[in-house]
């Protein structure tokens, strides 16, 4: 008699990281050796669904016409009993605001939502907590992070490397109909895409630059006004400005700049020919169908290493490895980085402009070397562990 499928259950909580578990999601909603159910907690309201808005996450799914399970019941106002679906494996798409039932379950998966790069006083929040001392297995995205989570920790045993599902976006076709990009490259064939992202964490003052271990990371303050300016006066650049989702409200909530200066500034933007905001969830087809990525921190320095184009790091700290962990001093090193607007400038008219993209080389060997099985599918393979690990391939 042939094994009953296992079933494989999603919990969603914030629709900006999914991209985690897409990969494994679909490659589980292919195998006739898996019932899959994705339930969203749209009960929680804490840091991310306040900023975000109660809606991005349902308004997510109805938009990709995938199928959910509301884990709060809004007109019952009772919670679902995850026990009637007989979850085989759970797993979390962040370790964070989690229901007891979850993490009492004895088959847990943990994938990062991030690759993190960077290191801070919140780093624990990474790789320790409940849900990972509950875990039946993490994956980890490189051995570097295999090793933090030991040093939280978490045993040997329980933390495997197979590769990032994030990665596995890059296999997919980009659909250049869909592109965000205002100019078409048939029309201007001379057109060079920009991708600016920037964090949402500032610096308190001038020691957070020179010594405490607080993560500062974002430049915008720094570099707005220059980018807005850099489409002004050069129309073969197109600009996507992508904020972190907690940016411009932390603008506004920590007074760094009036409701009317940001409001002006994004209608500054709107009229422009040639840049746009990108608020959307996803972001892989922008960086497919980008040139550069201009950034200041967080995942997306090693999210778009895969591309193989060039990255400019613009930072305000004290030294280029400031708040770097050492994967990320290691990747970083063959990065450009601008720590003021001069440079900036500079390494985009070198660069971008003249297409001289000269640490290109390196900087791909040093994926290649320090990021296992990019080039594989990990949503597959650890699709494929699961089942394994239950007898079922």
């Amino acid at each position: 008699m042939s094994k009953k499928p296992l079933n494989i259950i999603i919990f969603v909580s914030y629709v900006g990281g999914l991209e985690n578990l897409y990969s494994i999601y679909k490659a589980c909603l292919k195998d006739e050796n898996c019932n899959t159910y994705i339930i969203v907690d749209n009960s929680v309201d804490y840091f991310m669904k306040r900023n975000l808005g109660n809606n991005i996450i349902n308004n997510y799914f109805a938009q990709h016409k995938i199928p959910i399970i509301d884990f709060y019941d809004e007109n019952t106002k009772k919670y679902l009993d995850i026990g009637i679906l007989k979850p085989d494996v759970i797993f979390l798409q962040t370790p964070y605001h989690l229901p007891t039932d979850i993490l009492e379950h004895p088959c847990v998966c943990n994938i990062p939502y991030a690759f993190f790069l960077t290191t801070s006083d919140s780093e624990v929040r990474f790789y320790s907590g409940e849900a990972f001392e509950s875990a039946w297995r993490i994956f980890a995205p490189t051995e570097y992070h295999k090793k933090k989570y030991q040093e939280y920790g978490n045993p040997d045993s329980k933390v495997i490397v197979i590769g990032y599902p994030k990665f596995d976006r890059y296999h997919e076709e980009i659909d250049e109909n869909k592109s965000k990009w205002k100019i078409d490259r048939k029309k201007n064939p001379h057109i060079q895409r920009l991708l600016w992202c920037s964090h949402w964490t500032f610096p308190k003052d001038n020691d957070d630059l020179n010594g405490k271990n607080k993560l500062g990371a974002s430049t915008f303050l720094q570099n707005y006004l220059y980018f807005l300016e850099l489409a002004k006066r050069n129309k073969n650049i197109e600009i996507i400005f992508r904020p972190h989702p907690f940016l411009l409200k932390t603008l506004l909530d920590e007074n760094y700049l009036s409701a009317e200066k940001i409001s002006h500034y994004l209608q500054e933007i709107a009229l422009q020919e040639n840049m746009s905001i990108d608020a959307n969830v996803e972001y892989f087809d922008v960086f497919k169908t980008s040139d550069i990525l201009v950034t200041d921190n967080g995942s997306f320095l090693g999210e778009y290493l895969p591309t193989k184009k060039p990255i400019i790091y613009t930072h305000n700290y004290k030294n280029d490895t400031y708040h770097l962990n050492s994967l990320g001093i290691e990747l970083t090193k063959d990065y450009y980085i601008a720590r003021n607007v001069t440079e900036l400038d500079d390494l985009i008219e070198t660069v971008l402009i003249k297409k001289n993209d000269y640490n290109q080389t390196k900087r791909i060997d040093a994926m290649n070397r320090l990021i296992p099985n990019i080039n594989e599918k990990a949503g597959i393979a650890i699709k494929n562990y699961v089942l394994k690990a239950f007898e079922r391939i």
